[in-house]
């Protein structure tokens, strides 16, 4: 598997997939720090724009250190900040990894994630190698589920 710093940037028909370094850090907060998004996700919510920033430091820490590979997801008609994609929990010899995506509250419904995963899951196997990929969701995240 090559380094995953040149797994960048990912598009899909109406999507680019890019380190949440190239988005503006109060987009991110804002689907970070929604209550709401975070439960069904199943981590915590950013409580400041100060937790976002290290967030993103930590994903990209993990990026450069090949244990992760962690997106934003931008509209591509009109740039908007939509959400985010992540790639991680690889087994020792990186044949499996577990995926975690979410959608700003107000895109959400709008197949966004639907076009989305569809792409990164065809990367995440004929780029990556990898062989499966899981995802684990709360009980209570039924739209995610239906993906």
């Amino acid at each position: 598997m090559q380094s995953f710093e040149k797994y960048h940037p990912i598009m899909s028909v109406h999507y680019t997939m890019d380190w949440l370094t190239t988005f503006k850090i109060k987009d991110i907060f804002q689907l970070r720090a929604d209550r709401q998004i975070a439960a069904e996700s199943g981590r915590e919510f950013d409580q400041e724009i100060t937790d976002t920033a290290r967030y993103i430091n930590r994903s990209m820490r993990l990026v450069m250190s090949n244990n992760a590979l962690l997106y934003g997801i931008k509209d591509r008609a009109n740039g908007d900040f939509l959400g985010s994609f992540c790639i991680w929990n690889f087994s020792e010899k990186k044949t499996v990894a577990q995926v975690r995506f979410e959608t700003l509250a107000e895109r959400q419904g709008e197949g966004v994630m639907s076009e989305v995963l569809k792409r990164m899951l065809g990367f995440a196997f004929f780029e990556l190698g990898l062989k499966r990929v899981y995802v684990i969701l709360p009980a209570t995240n039924e739209r995610a589920a239906k993906l």
